[in-house]
């Protein structure tokens, strides 16, 4: 009676295994590393008027995971800030709201006005060399501080 007790209780031990380690690969957890995030080269452009600027960021992932950026917000701007990104349609260009900006594993995104950028509302006058600070909420690695500099159309096309 001892053995079978014995082999009844690694069997149900090897089955609660299996079992965990099937739920644990359904979640899609297995083996997906994290990602080691990094926000970099801030710069943003100039405003030309009072209504909507523009910052742009390069995202770097050094990680073993994907990461998506989901919002952005900056203490320095009180009207708010928004991922966004420009559509043209017959020939004319509009902002839009972007849900989010995926960041895969060992990836580098920059920003641009197609892909993803951050629309600045109604900016206080920023001035070139003025910098801007900004929260980045990704939705594995958290929120990530970052400043960026103001810049001009010259300096932003030469470094872009």
């Amino acid at each position: 009676m001892s053995a079978v007790r014995t082999a009844l209780t690694a069997l149900g031990a090897a089955a609660v295994t299996l079992l965990l380690l099937t739920l644990y690969t359904a979640t899609g957890a297995a083996g997906e590393g994290r990602p080691e995030i990094a926000v970099v080269d801030g710069m943003v452009l100039e405003p030309t008027n009072d209504l909507q600027g523009s910052a742009y960021f390069t995202l770097r992932n050094t990680g073993e995971g994907a990461d998506r950026l989901l919002s952005v917000s900056s203490p320095d701007l009180p009207d708010g800030v928004m991922l966004s990104r420009v559509l043209v349609r017959d020939g004319a260009g509009s902002m839009r709201p972007l849900d989010s900006l995926p960041v895969p594993a060992g990836a580098e995104v920059r920003m641009d006005p197609w892909e993803g950028n951050i629309m600045l509302n109604r900016p206080p006058g920023l001035k070139p060399g003025q910098p801007v600070r900004f929260v980045l909420r990704f939705a594995v690695s958290g929120e990530v501080e970052a400043v960026a500099t103001t810049v001009t159309i010259a300096e932003f096309n030469s470094r872009s």
